[in-house]
């Protein structure tokens, strides 16, 4: 199974993996285009879906519980 690394602090001190779909990984668009600054200029984001296992239920508690 894929797994991803999240982290649950700002500070990186706490971190857990997410398992993943194998058959639908998550896809990343990345581009540089000037390397002498390190600013972060814009925002990006994706959608993708992560299967109900117990490793996941952990870490999300009670997200999958939908009414």
């Amino acid at each position: 199974m894929i797994q991803l690394k999240v982290y649950t602090s700002a500070n990186r001190g706490n971190q857990q993996f997410l398992d993943l779909y194998a058959t639908e990984p998550i896809k990343l668009n990345l581009s540089v285009e000037d390397i002498t600054n390190a600013e972060a200029k814009s925002v990006f984001s994706r959608t993708f879906r992560v299967p109900a296992t117990r490793n996941n239920n952990q870490f999300f508690k009670t997200a999958f519980e939908v009414e």
